[in-house]
């Protein structure tokens, strides 16, 4: 297909999803970005939840989609299936549980074999800082697997909002520096373009047939 033929995309929306393993506040985190009042209880996700918040783009809001996935070994079908549509990830592990940290090869080779790393922007975040006595794994650790892999990290507490938005607004960043041709804000709220939305599909208005 030559270029005259091709059809441009017209992104209206960016898509996140958070990973990792079970109980290292990957729901808190999502909800301490969009606005939500911490609540001191261990959230457990059920298979997965969606969350939505906007942010503003040379002055057009753009839509923030966040899938908040559960860790549980039998819903990580869900997780992973779900990785090829998102636009950004959230790597996160518990700081004080060592095996959080352990697993984060795993899920980094599971992100690897599903999408194209260069165009989908990875950040790794530690979270619980807060539990400085409980604290398991130093920030160098973090850091050196960061490194290791050419992605940014974040060392974050949900509960005392410390660096989550800027975790989350690196993704979104990343992404929409690499993206921002996609995004068409010519008609407004964009509410006429739903190229590559949850229709997938342009809708096209009936003609009226006046006798």
């Amino acid at each position: 297909m030559d270029d005259k033929n091709k059809i441009k995309l017209t992104r209206t929306y960016i898509s996140l999803i958070t990973l990792g393993e079970s109980s290292v506040g990957k729901t808190c985190l999502t909800q301490c970005y969009i606005g939500k009042e911490y609540k001191d209880m261990n959230l457990t996700t059920i298979g997965q939840e969606f969350f939505s918040t906007f942010v503003e783009k040379n002055n057009h809001k753009i839509k923030i989609k966040i899938w908040d996935t559960a860790g549980q070994e039998r819903y990580r079908s869900i997780a992973l299936s779900s990785i090829r549509n998102s636009n950004g990830v959230l790597l996160v592990y518990d700081v004080t549980k060592q095996e959080t940290y352990s697993t984060l090869e795993y899920w980094f080779k599971q992100i690897t074999n599903t999408i194209a790393v260069n165009d989908t922007p990875i950040v790794l975040v530690g979270n619980k800082i807060d539990l400085v006595e409980d604290r398991q794994i130093a920030f160098e650790k973090g850091e050196e697997f960061a490194k290791k892999h050419g992605i940014k990290y974040f060392e974050c507490s949900a509960k005392n909002n410390q660096n989550v938005q800027e975790a989350f607004n690196c993704l979104i960043d990343e992404f929409y520096s690499k993206h921002k041709n996609e995004f068409d804000f010519t008609d407004g709220d964009n509410k006429n373009v739903v190229l590559n939305s949850e229709d997938g599909k342009k809708k096209k208005k009936k003609k009226k047939n006046f006798f």
